[in-house]
């Protein structure tokens, strides 16, 4: 589970924020970091970021497309353009573009701060990273508890796979299957 653009933008500050076109994948497409980025991308963005924007320097088709595949090519998770001052509408080519490489386009509306959706991501992604920790911690005290009890390694495999959903191997030297569920 990961802090998604469907929970961005369901914060309430977002409300007036507009997805162009959505599908499943786009709306569970994970968020990790922000940044603000304007012309020239270079290797300023990480993977599965979220990119703010208000294409200044991008009043050409051309310039503002080529900025678009930059950030798409980056991996970024969804690119947030503030409309009002430097953009007020989207080229259809650039609609084009996202639409077949399913990349999110947000439209914000230019009053929104910032510094206020930088808060939210990095919150939502604190709060995914914090549900984890304090999920591995509880796995982790569960284990030793099962250990001081005395219950067997076949319990504790259980418990794993319980937690996490997935099958559990116990291999030995040579990776020879020991014990599975």
């Amino acid at each position: 589970m990961h802090f998604t653009i469907e929970q961005f933008l369901s914060n309430p500050l977002l409300k007036e924020a507009k997805l162009l076109f959505s599908n499943k994948e786009m709306l569970t497409q994970p968020i990790e970091s922000i940044s603000v980025i304007e012309t020239p991308v270079e290797r300023l963005i990480r993977e599965n970021e979220i990119v703010l924007t208000t294409a200044i320097g991008c009043e050409e088709n051309d310039t503002f497309k080529s900025f678009i595949k930059a950030i798409y090519a980056s991996h970024a998770a969804a690119i947030a353009i503030a409309i009002g001052r430097n953009v007020t509408t989207i080229p259809e080519s650039i609609l084009k573009f996202a639409r077949k490489h399913e990349f999110p386009i947000i439209l914000l509306p230019w009053k929104i701060r910032f510094s206020d959706i930088i808060k939210i991501v990095t919150e939502g992604v604190y709060k995914q990273k914090q549900y984890f920790a304090d999920k591995a911690d509880s796995l982790q005290r569960r284990l030793l508890q099962l250990y001081f009890e005395g219950d067997s390694l076949s319990c504790a495999l259980k418990l794993i796979e319980d937690e996490t959903g997935m099958q559990v191997y116990l291999l030995q030297e040579e990776f020879a299957a020991a014990f599975f569920l």
